[in-house]
């Protein structure tokens, strides 16, 4: 007797995936790389506004010590509040940055405050530095 073309052979039936499993699958991996992705973008805000705030501080620390290297009777005749822009090689000039230096004189000393502002997303941003220079004549 001839052998019937139609015999089943002995390796078990591989099923694929169901709609349903793929539907779960792609779920689960999108859901995975909207998590990734808020979490990159958070990151690098959070970076960009450290590097901002950075370069405010390092801006009013040599605004600051730049006015505290001068005489002491230049201070006592210096303007109470100067406010100029910042420099237009940093970062924050781009962001309408300013820098308002204060000095206020007391009978034995001059107290300097140099405040940087500008601003981040429509969300207004300050750093603030501050040293007592005492009459050393």
């Amino acid at each position: 007797m001839k052998a019937s073309s139609h015999t089943r052979s002995k390796r078990p039936v591989r099923h694929p995936f169901t709609l349903v499993e793929l539907l779960v699958a792609s779920m689960l991996l999108a859901l995975l790389a909207a998590g990734i992705y808020g979490t990159v973008s958070m990151s690098t805000w959070m970076i960009f506004c450290a590097r901002n705030h950075l370069e405010a501080q390092s801006l009013a620390v040599d605004r600051c010590w730049i006015a505290y290297r001068n005489e002491y009777s230049d201070l006592l005749i210096a303007p109470a509040v100067k406010t100029e822009a910042v420099p237009a090689a940093h970062v924050l000039n781009g962001m309408g940055g300013t820098i308002r230096t204060a000095m206020t004189s007391y009978s034995d000393h001059v107290d300097l405050t140099v405040r940087v502002d500008w601003v981040e997303k429509s969300k207004p941003a300050f750093e603030t530095f501050s040293v007592s220079r005492y009459d050393d004549r």
